[in-house]
């Protein structure tokens, strides 16, 4: 059989090529979309609020009280965060064992009906470690014992150097937001 010059015959695999390339495009589009479901259900950020203890008595004592002002600060602090059935709800409250941090926690404790943490006093890296493991993707308050908030603001922002150093000011919270995927972020305000 004799074939006319002007019906040309394509190549024998041109549709077997063609199949692969839809193939691999429909594998890299199905790929894409798996990546983007999973950072959809993995980018929850952990916000993590830093405050100082409200202000003490200069008690001779080494674990003194607050006074009418560190009291006043601390339901000032419980009225921050008061506010209930939202996502902005917090999950857990952790305090150092210095009665100062307790005390300045107690009034939102009490509101939130939550259980204040005693969290190990002197080991930043634990409590950073235990924030991030066991509430990633949750609304967490530290209270700290007017020494480590720095330190712990820098393990929990990946940074060198530590957050500005509140001393002079007792109402100061530093709120560090941590996603799984992303950069860290924080503020540093007083209250």
């Amino acid at each position: 059989m004799v074939i006319p010059a002007r019906v040309k015959r394509g190549p024998f695999l041109t549709p077997i090529w063609i199949l692969a390339l839809m193939g691999l495009m429909g594998a890299l589009i199905v790929g894409v979309l798996a990546l983007q479901t999973w950072m959809w259900f993995n980018a929850d950020s952990a916000t993590i609020v830093l405050v100082r203890p409200a202000e003490a008595t200069s008690a001779d004592g080494e674990d003194p009280p607050l006074t009418a002002a560190g009291e006043a600060r601390a339901a000032r602090l419980a009225k921050l965060f008061d506010h209930t059935g939202g996502s902005g709800d917090l999950d857990a409250i952790f305090v150092t064992p210095a009665l100062r941090s307790r005390m300045t926690a107690a009034p939102l404790a009490a509101k939130l009906a939550l259980k204040p943490i005693i969290a190990p006093a002197g080991d930043p890296r634990a409590l950073a470690r235990r924030i991030l493991r066991d509430h990633s993707g949750r609304n967490v308050l530290v209270v700290g014992d007017g020494g480590g908030e720095a330190a712990l603001a820098a393990l929990l922002t990946g940074s060198r150097e530590p957050a500005r150093e509140h001393t002079d000011a007792d109402g100061s919270m530093t709120i560090i937001t941590v996603p799984r995927i992303g950069r860290t972020t924080f503020l540093d305000i007083d209250y």
